[in-house]
């Protein structure tokens, strides 16, 4: 097997890295803040399952992460089959 390493090649873009918020829905301790932040990261995550009643809080509090962090937010919205028929 032969590889070719061509430095002239057109170069893309690496995706930029994000996180997901974490699952135990407490707040980031400063001091996590502060290396998240060293590694200058892209977003912050979160799903939402709107059917459940604690997306409102949940919003809240990634929306005071992500501020914290100092990147965007990232949101995926996650819909019941019979979302819109009233369901």
């Amino acid at each position: 097997m032969n590889l070719t390493l061509d430095v002239n090649a057109a170069k893309q873009r690496l995706p930029r890295a994000g996180l997901g918020i974490a699952s135990h829905g407490q707040p980031t301790s400063q001091r996590a803040r502060e290396r998240l932040r060293a590694l200058h990261l892209d977003h912050l995550r979160a799903d939402f399952i709107l059917a459940e009643n604690e997306y409102e809080n949940q919003l809240r509090r990634t929306k005071e992460e992500a501020e914290a962090l100092g990147v965007l937010l990232h949101i995926t919205l996650l819909l019941s089959e019979g979302a819109g028929n009233g369901d």
